[in-house]
């Protein structure tokens, strides 16, 4: 445990390996969520859906205003931009219910978050966006099947048709490519000596507090 603490530079690929290596556990665990199992595999029924988008509203704007608050200049500086996922998870739920508020996003409790106050800040907040951009890469499997359930739903007279990205866009926010971007502030900032064993505890916490949410979600009724 003491070689974890250690303060030591990483190249890049050493760096994004001991990520992917040391939060392996925490993403299959996220990954066969019951909430987000149909997205991938099981019939997606359409209030399945609306509870998926409710529980990640809630997460993200909850997040949100601590995160964009603490954006390192490297990620300027590099070209990678944090794209709200709320603005997002927002339009598309009034896109697909008309009324976000019948989903009750704003009477969520706090539920843990990220700790992004860690001793490098700026190490704390990438890693917390490692999970956050990674996440991004299953819409290109999740967006079309969504995409086909939306097509045989059949909205209220009173909601206009659906078209194109309408009631789909965060899943598909893996086409902006700010997933490759990030992976080159991390790659600048890997030369840096910090502890790698807090490096990797705060994506794994990442992927511990959305799950607080998914589960959440998952045991309330959305009405």
């Amino acid at each position: 445990m003491s070689n974890l603490r250690q303060a030591t530079q990483l190249t890049p690929a050493t760096l994004l390996a001991r990520l992917r290596e040391g939060t392996r556990t925490e993403h299959a665990i996220l990954e066969r969520h019951p909430l987000l199992q149909p997205l991938i595999s099981d019939p997606l029924e359409f209030q399945d859906y609306l509870k998926v988008l409710a529980a990640l509203l809630a997460f993200y704007q909850q997040l949100e205003p601590l995160l964009e608050e603490t954006l390192p200049v490297e990620c300027q500086e590099s070209g990678y931009r944090y794209l709200s996922r709320s603005v997002l998870l927002r339009a598309d739920l009034e896109q697909l219910t008309g009324d976000r508020h019948s989903l009750d996003t704003d009477r969520v409790p706090l539920l843990p978050l990220p700790d992004l106050s860690s001793s490098d800040r700026v190490i704390g907040v990438l890693y917390v966006l490692y999970v956050l951009e990674g996440a991004t890469q299953g819409g290109r499997v999740i967006a079309p099947r969504v995409a086909r359930l939306l097509a045989g739903i059949e909205l209220p007279m009173e909601k206009p048709a659906l078209n194109g990205s309408d009631g789909v866009q965060y899943f598909q926010l893996f086409r902006h490519n700010e997933w490759a971007k990030l992976q080159r502030v991390i790659a600048q900032v890997s030369r840096r000596p910090h502890a790698a064993g807090e490096t990797v505890a705060a994506a794994i916490e990442t992927f511990r507090c959305l799950g607080g949410y998914l589960d959440y979600y998952l045991n309330r009724e959305c009405h």
